[in-house]
């Protein structure tokens, strides 16, 4: 989300390895925009070794078994650019599981040699549209007022 405050942009982005949200204000709105990745899930283990019998007569000592990670990693970084493309100038706050969202720091970071910027990362776990259009609300101090039921009855 992107809420101008004292003439700065903040913009609020969750992401994890399936997908980003970038959460923007403007004109009195949120507008979130949704990136969908193709980084392949990661593969569980399946806790058998690789062994390769020519190696030696006893077996045993082949190549190492990997699950794909190299390319996983690829695809990882890859969506990491396109999503730090979409994030407009100003300052960011990235949240999300894990570790993508520093990631996703790094690349900002990188893109941007003068350091003007101000990126804030915080884990976080899954959470609604809804859920981020009032994390950014109380981030830029532009709170929705509450209705209680003293106001709704007054109203009546």
């Amino acid at each position: 989300m992107e809420v101008r405050t004292h003439e700065r942009l903040v913009t609020l982005v969750w992401i994890d390895a399936r997908e980003a949200r970038i959460v923007r204000w403007a004109d009195e709105s949120a507008h979130v925009e949704r990136l969908e990745s193709d980084v392949p899930s990661h593969r569980q283990s399946s806790g058998q070794v690789r062994h390769d019998p020519r190696v030696r007569p006893g077996g045993g000592g082949g190549s190492a078994a990997t699950s794909g990670e190299p390319r996983r990693l690829e695809h990882l970084a890859r969506f990491l650019e396109a999503v730090a493309d979409r994030v407009p100038d100003g300052d960011l706050q990235l949240i999300g599981p894990g570790t993508v969202h520093e990631h996703l720091a790094r690349v900002v970071r990188d893109a941007d040699p003068r350091g003007i910027r101000h990126i804030e990362t915080a884990a976080s776990a899954p959470l609604t549209d809804r859920q981020l259009i009032a994390r950014l609300r109380r981030l830029v101090g532009h709170e929705p007022r509450r209705r209680t039921i003293a106001r709704r009855r007054r109203l009546a």
